[in-house]
């Protein structure tokens, strides 16, 4: 039964699966395309305009055909009141949004009717195209003297109006018609036309003004309002004279009572005064026309024209109660026949049918009543021109019928029976909404409320409908069908709505049927197999205007049939001839055309078909080689031919059968058999022993064949006659066969052999002959011929292994090769010795094998199992009683309970063959039970051991055989002994780790522990272990529930023992909330861990083990070296260098889990204390300094509960203020702090002061210094103190405190004190005199020597200067050959966009190309689509983004510019909609922060709108920056690093010669040449030219191997590169031989502790040399080589840091290269050049920066130039500053300051300071930090140039502020005239936008990983669940019916992604 069930489960899900898949299909074939837009009210269609126009709240959209927006407008929202009607009432009011109620095409005056909820429900009229406003000849719509606009359409959210623009009273003058349902009765001004006409004729002289009043004045329906309608269709017929308007609508029938009746109603056209207004019932239920009110409502209609007055009215209802929805058809011949029968009853009966007694009319007011007018039309006209009631319309003359009414005859007459429809279809559970129907086709497209389309096919008489197909949209759809604009080459389209989107939708989706079965049987109407496109296609795709009236092109289903042939196409392989096929339905060709014939994987070269008939096609068969091989277990092949048409359209794939009877020969079993019954009637030939087709027989051959049907004449072995099939190997065997029809053959033997192959090794070939005289009976055995005996020769068979039998078969072949049919051919060979070996095991054996045991007379213990005709003379043993005595060997276990039921295992030898043999079991004299199932032959017995008194022991006896055997060892019996357990409770999560104690533990077999539960139910612990004979411990399992009291039992072997103490599961402990003493809301601690964390919550007592883990994001990359943590403060002492601290790197990866045990203080708090963290300074969370993220988790036993998140920061570095002064008891001690981050990471509590052993209490605490109370001097005459900081498990070590002395006399002490500062006064006074007077002298007689000194500076100035002008002239044209040599080494769009996405994770895995796996394979799968449609949600998207947005406290910005990114790649695969979701944030952001400081949006780039239009300008702007702007960056950067390598490059410090930055300047006069070196590689020869490399004399070895390795592989991008540390240079010194220069030598001074770097003149390089870059030896390699890898910036590696020293130091020698570095100031910086020419002016040097910018100028300018080029203007760009343009004229911004800032603060600020602030991220390049400086200041300089005002600098200005300020306002301009140009230039179209962005995804075609940033993204969902679930609820509810899809998309998600169900969830 189960296997059952599943079944039907696993049939029941494939058949919901290929349910959805197939909706899914239908609605992808048969949208077409799709407009999002919201709010959606009216849809308009014109091809005379070829637009569609759609209305919605506050806008109008002009589109193509195929919904590819062309304009739009916005009309909303605006200031407005209830007493306006107009924008220029002068009211003042409140903005209020405008619904768009009503849109009209107006055909005649090319313009387009918009009636909308603003000023009272006026209406405008708009250019067709433009979507601009149209005006009337009096500029506005009103006229002097005239009353105010009436209110033309409802203007409440939920009343409806329907229009219809008519023809009008003269010629060229269209009317209106407006139908408006009942407003709001709380609305103002409620009084409404529900019918409404209005002239749309400019003209005030022959018709009243565009949109002024109602023709009558007074038109207004007062019984008809009072029966608050709901219109919902009009539509009309005829012309002016004849035709009718018509208006459907649902009716009150009872004011105030909920329930319409459902009524249509008619006027004439030339009726103005509605004197002609007829209204009737209907009905769409014949079984129940009278349905109760409220029942059936029309929910839709359509009107199907057939001529001038014909047509068919479709209506559809919906059926409340009855769960039904059905739709009717009307006959507007009846309708109208009624109507003038209702008319004619009232005016002639006095509303009686036929004069009778059936009154069907009702009158509005008054009865029905004759009219005296009905019979004098003249008069009636004469008397209406009379009363002026057409003095509007002097040109009109009215007929003389007055069947359209008077207004001295009955009027606004009303039906009251009910009129009937047909229904053409009905669906339960469903609720129809729209009708549309193509009457050509005679189909109906019906939409409803579930999200349905049902197309039905319609027949005349209505009882042979049928629904044929269901698309299903997803979505409701509402509002109106609308048909598209006509296209000849397709079947008719029509437009349809959702609340979400328009959809552009064919009637046909024929594409999704692949084949013409499926074509024909989707009864689809519009669809036919086109058969020579081969494709299922509607006629108007199939056929153009020339194929219409060729035949059998288009196959119209149920007419005609699909092509096929009817002929079986079965050849031999040998065939090499034409093949015919039959085909029905084949077309004519023209001449043309043409036929051809592929042979598919045979040849791909297809080959003309010859057409002999009009059904029948010749083709050409393929050579026999050239078809595929037959398969081994097959006898033919099957090759599929493909008749195309043109050689490229497949018309006909037929299966062609190949059969090859020869393979036959080769079969070993039964050839002649398998011959004869293969299904190609193949004949076999004895003597030739081969299988061929009829056909192939030579009849001249005088060989017999045998035919199929003569298989009893085939040679073949009838029966084995001996031996038996199983036969024993070592045994010569004779083996003899009965064998029929062998062939006559000369000799005894006649060429006959019997062939075994038992293995790889063992084959055997023995003779057979034919026994003479011995032939058998043929009729006894039916053998069908002579029957014969073979005898194969005796054989001893063997096989290699321990098998106990080998399955073989027997060939037997005659003249050699030639096979016999054996058709029983199964042979088993068996050894008896293996695996038997005893005598028990042995005589276990089946009995057919007659196996026995082989013993020499007089052994116990020898023998061999065997057949007994191997025994030879040893004694054969057939019966298991006669085997030797058995033997015990061990047993386990060796000890158990004295309550028995231990199973014991024996193991021994001869244990008995079978179980039954065993008789009895004593294990210490007790009986013990045998256990029969677990019984191993001769090996294993297990018994259970039986129950005795008191503890004993004993041996273990078996008796088998009736012979009983002992152990050598003795079995113990004990008791156990339970005395504790510990702990006591535990929660029910379970986990609690029980330690059992007692004695006798480590007995018996199974153990257990219980917990009780009561009534015998009770869980085990898990994870029990025996720790030894005193121990046990175990793991508590879960429970559902808490309980207190529980018994614990210990079980062993199914004996229980109490445990004396009960247990407790106590309610699993809650964690409420976690505080540090800071009590902040984010939880902030030192790298160096120890800060406590306070956990408070609820049963913590019962947890036995807690632990915290933290789990620290950004140690993932390793370095190599030490890094400080803190930088250091440059006015500190020596003294306080010695104590500065460094960590270690830890070699981890991402991320990294540290552990700590925290401590239960009691049942609600928990204390754990952070761990300490060692930092990676090239972390890719940033460099040291910067927070660390790190998640907290919580584990208690066995439950994990997360605490959120925790920031590491970077240790503070501490130092005694005055460290010299005397510190004085009770006074305050200073102490200066560096990176302290009081208040998040400290409190003063936590700060722990210690002066010897006494703590000094923190009283005062700033950022970056702290006061401690100095406590009392301990006694004894020590003044110094150790003083020690400890912060958690971090201590610091300071100077030592200093105690002043004891004052023995005071005043004493002063008045001394006073006397010696007088004396110093004194002393000092004279000492200044004597210098003053020294230094005088010394002036005058060394003036003329300072003169000498400057006249030597000013010279070495001007030699300066003429060397640097002199480098100035960088070849351009090596850097322009080098470009166009290499190429620019642009990063691929991947590794671009993952660089700025995740700058600090460079290679994120949602980045990566995604797993291939289905996404339907797994749950996962689901869940990461619904989330990703959830995202595509714009309404959950925004309510998302909002809510992250408001969690200031626990959402950072490194956190929003993560989401952002994520957000980025998950939307990614749709830049449109990307796109729009950018513009809505940006659109957001500036609307929250209008109020506050409009000058600062974009600037702080600290919210998620930011980081994603950051985001998006990387996407978009990529080909630009790649072809445009790319180039000129590279060139840029190659002229900075030229520049630099041309002179003197410090090392150590990282200071150049040729720089732009001040702090990186070389001020040092660095005396060098230049040296030209020629170096070779190894893979270059001999005969190669060495390539010439420049460096200067003062180079250090590492730097000469950087510029080597420029000129070597500067055809090589960075990253394939060989790193420094691969390579060495090797110096080839002539005779001299080599020499490796070591890169990290040093030469020390003499009592120094410097030591210098060795520069290439150190080791006397010359000029000229010749060098060498090989490959470093792993055995060269040393500590110091390993270190110089980190060297920058002649180093090939990422870990590079910018800022630090270029080379390590060690801790007793200071390094340096060039310039000793001191931490002292610039002016005593030393210089390791001999300065005795003369003092030097650093200050004068800084014209080397002037020198460098003129150098670079050209590049800068270059690139600025490329970056503001108004001729090329990307297009993203100019989309994006239209943009803001638009939302500054919205919101009124005029201050063009403003917008100023924002697109510099979104475009140049934010995008191109990224790139040319990190070039890395898009070039293939490495950045030393000398290019970075430089870069640095050219982009404060772009910045600047980007400023709205400009900063002039002042001589207090930086350095490099000043250096390019000549240059910034040429700059300025530039920028200013390229956001001028950008304004002036034509908006970017939306459509032009989304072609970019689709050429943008082609290009890249890059996918990226959804799936795992959906996966990291849905954390943050999860973690504000409810935060958005909230704000969904308070959100606007003119959008609720938004957020109630998007929340309940939201719910389905959450549940998906967490529970791994989408069943819904509160």
């Amino acid at each position: 039964m189960k296997v059952y069930l599943l079944l039907f489960l696993e049939v029941t899900i494939l058949c919901l699966s290929t349910s959805k898949d197939l909706k899914a299909k239908a609605r992808r074939y048969h949208v077409l395309n799709s407009y999002a837009l919201s709010n959606i009210t009216s849809i308009s269609a014109s091809e005379e305009a070829d637009s569609v126009y759609i209305a919605s709240v506050n806008r109008i959209d002009r589109l193509d055909k195929n919904l590819k927006r062309l304009d739009e407008a916005i009309t909303g929202p605006q200031n407005d009141s209830a007493d306006c009607t107009a924008p220029w009432c002068g009211v003042e009011g409140e903005r209020v949004d405008n619904i768009n109620k009503l849109l009209l095409v107006d055909h005649v005056k090319s313009r387009i009717i918009v009636c909308g909820s603003l000023y009272q429900g006026s209406c405008e009229t708009r250019d067709w195209k433009t979507l601009e406003k149209i005006y009337n000849s009096k500029d506005r719509f009103l006229e002097e003297n005239k009353p105010a606009l009436r209110k033309m359409v409802c203007v409440s959210p939920d009343c409806n109006a329907v229009g219809l623009i008519g023809q009008g009273f003269t010629v060229g003058s269209p009317v209106l018609y407006i139908a408006n349902s009942q407003d709001d009765v709380n609305a103002p001004h409620t009084t409404i036309s529900a019918l409404g006409i209005y002239s749309l004729n400019h003209s005030g002289k022959n018709e009243n003004s565009l949109f002024g009043q109602t023709i009558d004045g007074n038109s207004v329906m007062d019984d008809i309002n009072q029966n608050k309608p709901i219109f919902q269709y009009i539509f009309e017929t005829g012309d002016f004279d004849t035709g009718h308007i018509y208006f459907l609508f649902n009716s009150q029938q009872v004011p105030y009572v909920k329930g319409y009746v459902n009524k249509i109603a008619r006027i004439c056209k030339r009726d103005s005064s509605f004197f002609s207004y007829v209204e009737m019932p209907l009905a769409c239920d014949p079984d129940n026309p009278d349905v109760t009110i409220g029942e059936r409502i029309i929910t839709n209609a359509y009107f199907a024209h057939r001529g001038v007055h014909n047509g068919t009215l479709y209506v559809t209802y919906n059926f409340l109660k009855k769960e039904y929805s059905t739709a009717c058809d009307y006959d507007i011949k009846v309708l109208d026949r009624l109507f003038e029968e209702t008319l004619e009853s009232c005016w002639t009966c006095g509303g009686y049918l036929n004069c009778g007694s059936e009154k069907i009319v009702e009158l509005v007011e008054g009865e029905c009543q004759i009219s005296r007018y009905l019979t004098d039309d003249a008069n009636v006209t004469q008397e209406l021109l009379n009363e002026n009631y057409l003095s509007f319309f002097p040109s009109f003359v009215p007929t003389t019928s007055v069947w359209c009414g008077t207004a001295y005859a009955a009027s606004k007459i009303k039906r009251t029976k009910i009129i009937d429809g047909n229904i053409i279809y009905q669906e339960q559970n469903s609720n129809f909404s729209n009708i549309i129907v193509d009457d050509n086709q005679k189909v109906a497209f019906i939409g409803s409320l579930e999200g349905q389309l049902l197309k039905i096919n319609l027949k005349e008489n209505n009882k042979e409908n049928r629904k044929y197909a269901t698309v299903d949209i997803g979505e409701p759809l509402i509002g109106n069908l609308v048909w598209g604009i006509r296209d000849a080459s397709h079947p008719p389209r029509f437009y349809a709505q959702t609340a979400k989107e328009v959809l552009h939708m064919t009637t046909a989706a024929c594409k999704m049927y692949k084949d013409c079965q499926s074509c024909f049987a989707s009864s689809d109407v519009y669809c036919g197999w086109c058969t020579l496109k081969n494709k299922c296609l509607a006629r108007e795709e199939c056929l153009s205007d020339a194929e219409t009236e060729m035949a059998r092109r288009w196959l119209k289903p149920g007419k005609d049939t699909c092509i096929h042939s009817e002929n079986k196409l079965i050849f031999q392989r040998t065939h090499n001839g034409p093949i015919d096929i039959l085909i029905s339905n084949l077309p004519p060709l023209n001449a043309r055309e043409s036929y051809s014939c592929v042979y598919e994987g045979v040849s791909n070269i297809s080959k003309p078909a010859t057409t002999i008939t009009s059904t029948r096609l010749r083709c050409v068969t393929p050579s026999p080689a050239q078809l595929p091989m037959t398969s081994s277990d097959s006898d033919f092949v099957e090759v599929t031919l493909k008749i195309l048409y043109n050689n490229n359209v497949d018309i006909l794939t037929k299966s062609v059968t190949f059969y090859d009877c020869e393979q036959y020969a080769t079969r070993t079993d039964r050839p002649c058999y398998d011959c004869l019954k293969s299904k190609w009637n193949c004949s076999w030939s004895v003597a030739q022993h081969r299988c061929v087709s009829p056909s192939s027989i030579d009849s001249r051959t005088r060989d017999t064949w045998i035919k199929h049907d003569q298989i009893a004449d085939c040679p073949r072995v009838l029966d084995l006659l001996t031996p038996h099939p199983f036969m024993p190997v070592r045994y010569p065997t004779t083996i003899t066969l009965y064998v029929v029809n062998m062939p006559q053959m000369s000799g005894s033997h006649g060429g006959i052999t019997c062939h075994f192959e038992l293995d790889s090794s063992h084959h055997y070939n023995s003779i057979a002959t034919i026994v003479p005289g011995a032939v058998g009976d043929p009729t006894s055995t039916n053998s069908g011929g002579k029957a014969q005996i073979v005898e194969c020769s005796k054989t001893s068979f063997n096989y290699v292994g321990k098998k106990t039998q080998l399955q073989s078969k027997l060939t037997l072949t005659w003249d050699t090769d030639k096979t016999v049919d054996f058709k029983e051919n199964e042979f088993t060979f068996y050894k008896c010795s293996a695996t038997r070996d005893d005598c028990s095991k042995c005589l276990s054996a089946d009995a057919q094998y007659r196996c026995g045991w082989c013993q020499n007379p007089g052994e116990s213990n020898g023998g061999q199992c065997q057949i007994p005709e191997l025994c030879n003379n040893r004694t054969f043993i057939s019966e298991s009683r006669k085997c030797p005595v058995h033997e015990i060997t061990s047993f386990t276990p060796s000890s158990g309970p004295i309550e028995g039921g231990t199973e014991v295992e024996i193991f021994g030898k001869n244990m008995g063959a079978t179980s039954s043999e065993v008789s009895e079991i004593e294990v210490a004299d007790t009986k013990c039970t045998l256990i029969p199932e677990k019984f191993v032959t001769s090996t294993k017995i297990v018994c259970r051991t039986g129950k005795v008194v008191k503890e004993t022991q004993g041996l273990v006896s078996v008796q088998v055989r009736n012979i009983k055997q002992t152990s050598k060892n003795m079995y113990k019996y004990k008791k156990p002994d339970v005395t504790t357990v510990e702990p006591l409770l535990g929660p029910q999560a379970g986990g609690t780790k029980l330690t059992v104690r007692g004695s006798n533990f480590n007995i018996g077999g199974s153990k257990r522990i219980t917990i009780d539960h009561g009534f015998g139910a009770g869980v085990d612990c898990n994870d029990l272990s025996v720790v030894n004979d005193s121990m046990i411990t175990c793991l508590t399992a879960e429970v559902t529930n808490a309980k207190d009291d529980l018994q614990l039992s210990l079980v062993i072997d199914g004996n229980y023992y109490l445990i004396p103490k009960l247990f407790s599961y106590k309610p699993n402990p809650q964690v409420k909330e976690v505080k540090t003493l800071s009590n902040s809301g984010h939880l902030t601690s030192y790298v160096g861990g120890g800060r406590k964390l306070f956990i408070y919550g609820s049963s913590f007592k019962s947890v036995q083990k807690s632990t915290l883990t933290v789990t620290v994001f950004g140690l993932d990359r390793t370095t190599r070296r030490k890094r400080r943590l803190a930088r250091r403060n440059k006015n500190r002492k020596k003294s306080n260098k010695k104590r500065r601290r460094s960590v270690e790197d830890v070699f981890v990866g991402t991320p990294t889990n540290f552990t700590v045990n925290c401590k239960v203080e009691n049942d609600t708090m928990l204390i754990c204390e952070t761990p300490q963290v060692k930092r990676n300074v090239s972390a890719t969370n940033g460099t040291a300094g910067e927070p660390l993220k790190a998640l907290l988790t919580l584990k208690m036993d066995s439950e994990e509960i997360k605490l959120g998140n925790l920031t590491y920061l970077d240790n503070p570095d501490f130092s005694a203020a005055e460290p010299d002064r005397q510190q004085v008891e009770q006074g305050y001690l200073k102490i200066d702090a560096d990176n302290l981050a009081y208040s998040k990471a400290v409190t003063q509590d936590e700060i722990v002061v210690l002066i010897g052993e006494q703590r000094c209490f923190v009283e005062t605490i700033k950022e970056n210094q702290f006061l401690c109370v100095i406590p009392k001097k301990p006694e004894g005459d020590q003044l110094k103190y150790d003083l020690k900081i400890s912060i958690g498990t971090t201590t610091w070590k300071l100077e030592p405190v200093l105690y002043r002395p004891p004052n023995i006399d005071e005043n004493g002490t002063i008045t001394k004190v006073i006397v010696i500062v007088v004396v110093l006064v004194v002393v000092l006074l004279v000492v200044f005199g004597i210098i003053w007077r020294k230094r005088q002298k010394r002036y005058k007689a060394n003036k003329d020597d300072f003169k000498n000194a400057i006249e030597n500076l000013e010279q070495s100035v001007r030699a300066d200067f003429r060397k640097a002008f002199a480098e100035l002239s960088i070849e351009m044209s090596d850097l322009t050959a080098d470009v166009i040599d290499t190429g620019i080494p642009c990063l691929d769009y991947r590794t671009y966009v993952t660089n700025l996405f995740f700058p600090s994770v460079r290679d994120h895995i949602c980045m990566r190309r995604p797993s291939e796996q289905p996404e339907a394979d797994s749950d996962g799968s689901k869940a990461h689509k619904q989330f990703l449609d959830l995202l595509m949600n714009p309404t959950f998207l925004f309510v998302f983004v909002r809510t992250l947005e408001e969690q200031r406290q626990s959402f950072t910005n490194r956190d929003k510019a993560h989401v952002a990114s994520l957000l980025t790649v998950a939307l990614h695969h749709d830049l449109k909609y990307f796109t729009q979701t950018v513009k809505e944030l940006v659109k957001n952001l500036i609307e929250r922060n209008l109020e506050k400081n409009p000058k600062l949006i974009f600037r702080r780039n600290d919210s998620i709108a930011d980081r994603c239009l950051s985001n998006w300008l990387y996407i978009t702007l990529y080909p630009y920056l790649r072809k445009n702007v790319g180039k000129m960056i590279f060139m840029l950067l190659k002229a900075i690093k030229q520049q630099v390598s041309k002179g003197p490059l410090d090392a150590v410090s990282g200071k150049a010669r040729y720089t732009l930055s001040d702090d990186r300047l070389l001020k040092e006069d660095i005396q060098y040449h230049n040296l030209t070196l020629f170096v070779k590689t190894q893979e270059e020869g001999d005969d190669d030219e060495p390539s010439i490399v420049k460096v200067l004399t003062c180079d250090s070895v590492a730097q000469v191997k950087e510029k080597v390795m420029d000129v070597i592989y500067k055809r090589l991008p960075f990253s394939q590169r060989p790193r420094a540390d691969q390579l060495d240079l090797e110096w080839h010194h002539g005779r001299s031989g080599q020499l490796v220069l070591p890169i990290d030598n040093t030469i020390s001074e003499t009592n120094s502790r410097w030591s210098r770097l060795y520069t290439i003149s150190d080791y006397k390089v010359d000029n000229n040399a010749t060098l060498a870059l090989k490959q470093r030896e792993q055995e060269h390699q040393s500590s110091s080589d390993i270190q110089d890898t980190s060297a920058a910036p002649s180093v090939h590696s990422a870990d590079t840091s910018a800022l630090t020293p270029m080379l390590p130091e060690e801790n007793s020698t200071r390094l340096y290269h060039l310039v000793k570095s001191t931490d002292e100031t610039e002016q005593n910086r030393q210089s390791s050049i001999n300065r005795d020419r003369h003092k030097y002016i650093p200050d004068l040097y800084l014209l080397r920066l002037l020198n460098m910018k003129g150098i670079l100028q050209n590049y800068v300018h270059a690139v600025i130039n490329s970056i503001f080029d108004e001729t090329s203007i990307p297009l993203p760009v100019k989309y994006l500053f239209s943009f803001l343009d638009e939302i500054a004229a919205k919101h009124e911004i005029t201050d063009p300051n403003i917008l100023h800032l924002w697109k510099t603060n979104s475009l140049p600020c934010r995008f191109w300071v990224t790139i040319l602030k990190n070039p890395e991220f898009v070039f293939d390049i490495e950045k030393p930090d000398t290019i970075g400086s430089s870069m640095t200041v050219i982009t404060q300089t772009f910045i600047d140039a980007c400023a709205v005002v400009e900063q002039r600098p002042t001589k207090d200005s930086p350095i490099n502020k000043q250096l390019y300020a000549k240059e910034i306002p040429t700059y300025m301009r530039m920028v200013q005239d390229y956001y001028k140009k950008i304004k002036e230039d034509p908006a970017v179209h939306e459509m032009e936008m989304n072609s970019f962005l689709d050429n943008i995804q082609q290009e890249a075609a890059c996918d990226f990983d959804v799936n795992t940033a959906l996966q990291e993204l849905w954390p943050w969902v999860n973690k504000y669940y409810d935060e958005i679930m909230e704000k969904m609820d308070d959100d606007d509810p003119y959008t609720s019916y938004q957020m109630s899809d998007a929340k309940q998309l939201l719910m389905q998600t959450y549940n998906l992604m967490e529970h791994g169900s989408n069943t819904e969830s509160s």
